[in-house]
């Protein structure tokens, strides 16, 4: 009789365990048209809070590493929604772009241009393959606002800022294109606070070292 019941609840057990998929298929974060994401200068991580509509959709986190940079998004429950992580080259920065299983969705190419007196960025976010899904306008180093457009040149989405942020960075997203993977527009101006943060720090010490 013991042989019995045992023999029947491994077997319940075993059939459980394969009904269950090991990885759940990664969902697309359902958000609003209009965001925002601001940057939480009281958490003792860096992190960005993403809201709209009066409700809160997750948390962006920052993780430092030797040589890149990578932020995690989650959602309320903790659930990674998607991972981005920076891969330094010589005019810009490449961010790789994970779903929650880490499978590489695409990236995020950040592009610097300089003149004699002004450095210019724009982005392009492209698929896992290297097709482009969205570009952006030239925009000026710390620049308050950026547009991104398909390749047939139509509005995807609008990132903006502030023009003086005192503490913290707090960006506006707009999207106009529902078919569009918001993962990406949500990682991006992230990575640009992260980027001109950078920057500013760049430009101190160097300020720092004329003045010696």
């Amino acid at each position: 009789m013991n042989f019995l019941v045992k023999f029947y609840f491994v077997n319940l057990f075993t059939f459980f365990c394969l009904s269950v998929p090991s990885n759940a298929k990664c969902i697309l974060p359902i958000l609003p048209d209009k965001l925002e994401l601001s940057e939480n200068i009281f958490s003792l991580r860096t992190s960005f809070v993403l809201s709209g509509e009066n409700e809160d959709f997750g948390e962006a986190i920052v993780s430092f590493f030797s040589f890149s940079s990578e932020i995690i998004y989650y959602d309320n429950d903790g659930l990674q929604v998607a991972r981005g992580r920076t891969k330094i080259f010589s005019w810009g920065t490449q961010i790789e772009v994970f779903d929650c299983e880490d499978n590489l969705i695409g990236s995020i190419n950040e592009n610097v241009f300089k003149s004699f007196l002004k450095t210019y960025t724009n982005y392009s976010i492209e698929d896992k393959k290297g097709h482009v899904l969205a570009i952006s306008e030239k925009i000026e180093w710390l620049g308050t606002e950026f547009s991104l457009q398909n390749p047939d040149g139509q509005l995807v989405a609008k990132v903006s800022r502030p023009y003086i942020s005192w503490l913290s960075d707090n960006w506006t997203i707009e999207v106009s294109d529902n078919e569009f993977d918001k993962r990406f527009i949500v990682l991006i101006g992230a990575f640009k606070t992260l980027a001109d943060n950078n920057k500013d720090e760049i430009q101190s010490n160097e300020e720092e070292e004329r003045k010696k």
